[in-house]
């Protein structure tokens, strides 16, 4: 057996808590503590001056400028215990609606998007740069969303298409050349007559970040000398030696070693993260980047498996952060069709099981992939921590090929951010561009095209009254396709005007081709520039269509005119009625026949709703099933009126692809049969799948093989995606209690996972609720 292989044994085996040297432990007590956490008002301090100061500076060399200039006077914290260097930003990434004490920490990072506002806690020396902004007013393209359709005012839609802040680049062109290696490419390219001044400005853009990267390394090392000259602790202070050796090298070679690639790998993401106005900067297919760093130093005996293991802790402790979406991907096909699995793939599951730190890892898993790497991953999600995500690419693959995507690059996807499916270097990740509230349509088309929550009329073409179901269902997809075709043009003008507002020279670089095109990614330089679309609502939606065939158009129960007066009333004086369409009428999760029918078609209505248009450059639109506001947002909630399903005004929304939380839910194996009815061969750009489960019914061996066969059973008839919280609510209570015990305890919302501690109390209710009734739907 190779040693390759025994490493996988060996780190495949039973997960647990324990095995962590004294060492890491304490470096998790710090890091937990936010003792290295990076001052969010540095980065603020560089961009005021590049924006201030050089305004004639071209858009493209602003952007590198305000990275380069962070990168070379960013204070470097220095943990004497850690193996991997340089800052960390554990409160930066953060939802509005999620750890609210800490939202204002992203929007001060990038003031130039961002301006400014009162409630920040922005120190004394720091407030005259604010002020510099926020005398400047809104940003441009903020300005111009506010010249929304109707539609869009009353909570219909936001059709929009910047990268943003969801970015996937290939890290893998920076380990294979290196700081060095990549400015002599960028160096010839220069070197071309031919150039014009557009292409002459991305590339110097290039080099910008490049150069003040390879100044950053010499930093950590100067930084990690010093502390180390300062160590009591011989082993410390020479591991500190060691790294700081490490980080001057990487300012001038390719990394030669696993410990090097870990480390440049990191500094890559950190320089993502300072141009990524947001909480989902992603690292791709980690275990593919740095398996030949690792297999090289295992045959050269540079390395063992155990210390290999030590680093991925390592790694993962200086990237965790209180709020999660930084996806990091394991496992899954290789290009070629074999199997990519390897042992890092374990390793960084069994990472995160013995440091106890919530990361936002997902697992790519198929019919032909190794049965212990799901096994092993299921133990992880067992444990509570609400990850990892489990991606099937027997449907994934084949809804990128469906799209266009040639298989040997839809065989190397990756999840970024929360559930958003892009191909790391090649596609433009632009997701999550529609978020179209589905219950939000049906309300408007039940109504005369009048918002109930705010009286406003918004379509004056819906009838009164309808023939029969189908004519009411008919003029509800009619609405779906027109809001698609007015936010086409849109999500173009987006496309079209980033590139002068907002590039991305080092994802440009980071792009298969950047360099040789010298051509902005925003500006369509990817191979693929697909626009991911969204809808939430689904399960509300279908419910709400049941009802109102079943009552109105088949049962002559109530007129339309009659559910649109209860509706009005918000279900006051019809309690009854309300009961009757929670508790007795068949509901999505029940895995009732004729509505998971109706769930597979109106899923599949609003995906065509996209497929006659195409993107700005030309590509098609990727639809995604996957809701944030609906998770998360209580002013989202608030923004649907009452519904057929017998929701009340400004109630949650079901989450993505769960069941409601009102009304009757079926187990969880009905759930799942409900949620596998859809195709999902039509959506590429990913689904937000979360479910509860109640830990009761997976402990154990036998308890495993049980949460393995459901799994399996779920992918087999065509499951795409599932992550699972598995936290019961007498654990959550106690979390509610004694917050001081529970600093690591992570749930998962939506795609994101965030400290259940930090959460607002709404937010932290909703998370009980949900794993109340997973007992409860299982008793």
């Amino acid at each position: 057996m190779s040693e390759a292989a025994v490493a996988e044994q060996r780190w495949s085996g039973p997960l647990d808590a324990a095995g962590l040297d004294g060492y890491t432990r304490e470096l998790l007590r710090r890091v937990t503590g936010f003792e290295d956490d990076a001052d969010p008002f540095e980065r603020a301090k560089h961009a005021t001056h590049v924006y201030r100061d050089r305004p004639d500076l071209p858009v493209v060399l602003k952007r590198a400028e305000i990275v380069a200039l962070t990168l070379e006077h960013i204070p470097i914290p220095v943990l004497g215990e850690e193996r991997i260097a340089g800052p960390a930003f554990r409160r930066l990434k953060v939802h509005g609606g999620v750890s609210d004490a800490d939202t204002w920490r992203v929007r001060a990072f990038f003031p130039e998007r961002h301006r400014a506002a009162p409630a920040w806690p922005i120190p004394a020396d720091r407030r005259d740069d604010f002020e510099w902004w926020r005398a400047r007013g809104p940003e441009p393209r903020v300005a111009a969303r506010r010249a929304a359709a109707p539609w869009q005012r009353v909570g219909v839609a936001s059709p929009r298409a910047g990268v943003g802040m969801h970015t996937l680049p290939d890290h893998g062109i920076l380990l294979e050349a290196g700081i060095g290696g990549l400015r002599r490419r960028v160096a010839r390219r220069l070197a071309d007559g031919r150039l014009r001044p557009g292409q002459l400005d991305e590339l110097r853009a290039m080099d910008r970040c490049l150069a003040a990267l390879a100044v950053h390394c010499r930093r950590c090392a100067a930084a990690l000398r010093r502390r180390a000259e300062s160590e009591p602790d011989p082993i410390l202070s020479g591991r500190l030696l060691g790294l700081a050796a490490d980080c001057a090298a990487l300012a001038r070679e390719r990394p030669r070693t696993f410990h090097q690639a870990l480390q440049l790998l990191r500094l890559s993401h950190v320089t993502d993260i300072l141009d990524t106005p947001g909480d989902a900067a992603s690292y791709g297919r980690v275990d593919q980047l740095l398996w030949p760093f690792y297999a090289d130093d295992l045959a050269a005996g540079r390395l063992t498996a155990a210390e290999g293991f030590e680093l991925v802790c390592h790694f993962l402790i200086k990237h965790w952060c209180v709020a999660e979406s930084e996806n990091i991907t394991l496992g899954g096909l290789l290009p070629d069709g074999r199997d990519g699995t390897n042992a890092l793939s374990f390793m960084f599951l069994q990472a995160m099981a013995r440091t106890g730190l919530a990361v936002n890892l997902s697992v790519r898993v198929h019919a032909g992939g190794p049965a212990r790497f799901l096994r092993e991953t299921l133990r992880v999600v067992r444990a509570g921590f609400g990850r990892p995500d489990i991606w099937n690419d027997d449907v994934v693959v084949p809804a990128l090929v469906r799209h266009g995507v040639a298989v040997e690059d839809a065989r190397d996807y990756a999840p970024l951010g929360c559930v958003e499916i892009m191909i790391p270097g090649r596609t433009s990740t632009r997701t999550m561009a529609m978020d179209m509230n589905l219950l939000k349509v049906l309300e408007l088309v039940l109504n005369g095209g009048r918002c109930l929550v705010s009286g406003t009329t918004v379509w004056t073409d819906i009838p009164d009254r309808f023939a029969d179901f189908g004519a009411l269902r008919g003029m509800y997809h009619a609405k779906i396709a027109e809001i698609a075709a007015q936010s086409v043009p849109r999500i173009h003008e987006e496309e079209r005007c980033e590139h002068r507002t907002w590039p991305r020279p080092w994802l440009t670089l980071l792009t298969r081709g950047g360099i040789e095109a010298a051509r902005d990614m925003t500006a369509g330089s990817p191979r693929y520039n697909p626009v991911a679309v969204t809808l939430y609502g689904i399960a509300d939606v279908v419910n709400s269509l049941y009802v109102v065939r079943k009552w109105v158009f088949e049962d002559r129960r109530l007129s339309l005119a009659e559910l649109r007066e209860v509706l009005r009333r918000d279900w006051e004086g019809h309690e009854a009625l309300r009961q009757a369409a929670l508790s007795r009428m068949p509901r999505f999760g029940q895995d009732h026949a004729a509505l998971n029918a109706m769930l597979r078609e109106e899923a599949a209505v609003f995906a065509r709703a996209f497929a006659p248009h195409r993107t700005g450059y030309g590509d098609r639109f990727w639809p995604m099933i996957f809701g944030v506001a609906d998770g998360n947002a209580p002013g989202k909630w608030r923004q649907s009126g009452a519904s057929p399903s017998g929701r009340r005004a400004g109630e949650p929304l079901a989450n993505s692809l769960q069941p409601s939380l009102a009304g009757e839910q079926g187990c969880i194996t009905a759930v799942l049969r409900s949620v596998a009815e859809i195709d999902f061969t039509l959506f590429p750009g990913g689904i937000g799948h979360v479910q509860e489960l109640d830990p009761a019914l997976v402990r154990g061996e036998q308890g495993l093989e049980q949460l393995r066969a459901m799994v399996q059973g779920f992918f087999a008839v065509g499951g795409m995606e599932i992550g699972l919280n598995a936290l019961s609510e007498a654990q959550l209570r106690d979390a509610q209690r004694h917050p001081d015990r529970y600093g690591h305890l992570m749930v998962r919302l939506f795609g994101l996972s965030a400290r259940f501690v930090n959460l607002s109390p709404a937010l932290q209710e909703q998370v009980i609720a949900r794993s109340r009734r997973a007992a409860q739907r299982e008793r």
